[in-house]
């Protein structure tokens, strides 16, 4: 079994480089995601403060160490060096886009949403948070390692025509949106969910290729937390037989 004292260790060093996301190789701290990372088999190696009993790699860190690496206030002993994977094609009929969310906690919130409510295949447009930083990361829940994580995505327009050509209908919200009381959908029915920045709503590329415009009805307050409104959209156009 391995082991690593110094915080200075070069391999140690170079992972420090991956705790952005910005790579193919991230970090994911705590027990709950370790386990998910492993049962996805997205885990390289777990780092820990004592064995850890998995089917891949285990180094034991000195404490010291262990907290060069840690982003937790409070950090459990354990954390997963994950990889990113293989990117697949958009195949499910739910599509989840975040287009400009640029809170990692929102992002990761709605990581954890998506996979509850059978959008299995989420967009990150240029402009959004990471999904695989760290406060991402910890939102999702260790959702994103069921997902088909998609980013960044730079070309808006075009990604936009590829939705409509291949009959997914794009929804989005908009404060001239009307308010339906029904959002079923047939099952088999293909549609994106487009959800924009917190202060500035969705780009004008999706709301031109936008078919649907939705407000969700409130009152008392101006508007609602981006992940909130997900949350409430994702459950009411989510996939339902017949």
């Amino acid at each position: 079994m391995e082991r690593i004292d110094s915080p200075h260790n070069p391999w140690l060093m170079s992972l420090r480089k991956e705790a952005d996301g910005k790579g193919e190789l991230f970090l994911a701290e705590g027990r709950h995601m370790a386990e998910e990372a492993i049962r996805y088999q997205k885990a390289e190696a777990i780092l820990s403060l004592s064995p850890y009993p998995s089917p891949v790699r285990n180094v034991i860190l000195s404490e010291k160490a262990f907290r060069s690496l840690a982003d937790q206030k409070t950090p459990e002993g354990v954390i997963a060096l994950c990889h990113k994977g293989e990117r697949k094609p958009l195949s499910s009929s739910r599509l989840l886009v975040l287009d400009g969310v640029q809170d990692p906690g929102n992002a990761g919130t709605l990581l954890r949403t998506a996979l509850a409510f059978s959008f299995h295949d989420v967009v990150f447009l240029k402009g959004s948070a990471r999904p695989y930083g760290r406060k991402a990361l910890q939102a999702s829940q260790g959702a994103i390692f069921a997902l088909n994580v998609i980013e960044p995505i730079e070309g808006k327009d075009d990604f936009f025509s590829l939705l409509e050509r291949s009959n997914y209908q794009i929804i989005t919200t908009s404060l001239q949106g009307v308010e339906r009381e029904d959002l079923s959908f047939p099952e088999e029915g293909k549609l994106a969910l487009v959800l924009g920045s917190e202060g500035q709503g969705v780009s004008e590329e999706a709301l031109s290729h936008a078919s649907l415009l939705l407000r969700i009805p409130i009152e008392g307050i101006d508007s609602l937390n981006v992940a909130v409104a997900g949350g409430i959209l994702m459950h009411a156009l989510r996939p339902r037989k017949g």
